[in-house]
């Protein structure tokens, strides 16, 4: 039986880098909010069966609306955030439970401001994950990387072969990320992505999908302007 793929969208975060007044979901880039750029370009892989929306709070209606508006297909839900990223997750997972998913079934978790998404990564990460549990979207470094425990002082350097730079979709099945995060609820704080909670619980591991560069996360105005750039190129 075919293992149902999911795509889990999460936009809770409350965009104080990017600046302005309205949250950055709903800044229009190129003439469309970047949630609809992000969730357009999610619906549109054959690769991705269903959608669900994690929403900052206090914005579940206006995202609903925005949806509804632009009358983007597979979106299942929309959910409610949490003040960080792992609660945000934690939530989305929570709410895939009590739908009728399997174990096995995959959930690709990714961030939402990162609206120059590719089909053959996501492509990737739902293989991977299905043989063998677990993936990660990452970069390999380019540059010289080293350490700093007080950001002034150089401690050491790393070897550049042995650092990658993580992305999302982070992709996992269902049962396995779901047991993880339940098992570490009371302790979300310590972690700032879905592999690192993963690897805290299984000690598996994490295949590695090759990311790209143009997998931009959109924090800074200034990666908003590297995006439309991005962009006018593919036009």
């Amino acid at each position: 039986m075919k293992r149902k793929h999911i795509a889990l969208m999460l936009f809770g975060g409350n965009g104080s880098r990017f600046g302005g007044d309205l949250p950055k979901q709903f800044v229009k880039l190129d003439g469309f909010p970047l949630l609809v750029i992000t969730l357009r370009k999610a619906a549109s892989f054959s690769c991705i069966d269903e959608i669900y929306v994690v929403a900052k709070k206090g914005t579940v209606m206006q995202t609903k609306e925005m949806i509804l508006s632009y009358q983007i297909p597979k979106v299942k839900a929309v959910i409610e955030g949490g003040e960080s990223r792992a609660l945000s997750s934690w939530k989305g997972l929570s709410y895939l439970k009590l739908l009728p998913l399997e174990n096995k079934d995959i959930v690709a978790i990714c961030d939402g401001d990162r609206p120059n998404l590719d089909e053959a990564i996501f492509m990737e990460n739902f293989a991977a994950a299905e043989k063998s549990g677990a993936c990660v979207t990452a970069i390999s470094s380019t540059d010289s990387t080293f350490s700093s425990r007080e950001g002034e002082q150089i401690d050491k350097y790393l070897p550049r072969k042995t650092i990658y730079a993580a992305q999302t979709p982070q992709t996992f099945a269902f049962g396995k990320i779901y047991e993880a995060y339940a098992k570490r609820k009371t302790k979300l704080e310590q972690y700032t992505d879905d592999a690192s909670l993963y690897l805290s619980i299984n000690g598996n591991k994490v295949a590695i999908v090759e990311g790209s560069k143009e997998n931009i996360k959109i924090t800074t105005k200034e990666d908003a302007s590297i995006f439309l750039l991005l962009q006018r190129r593919e036009k």
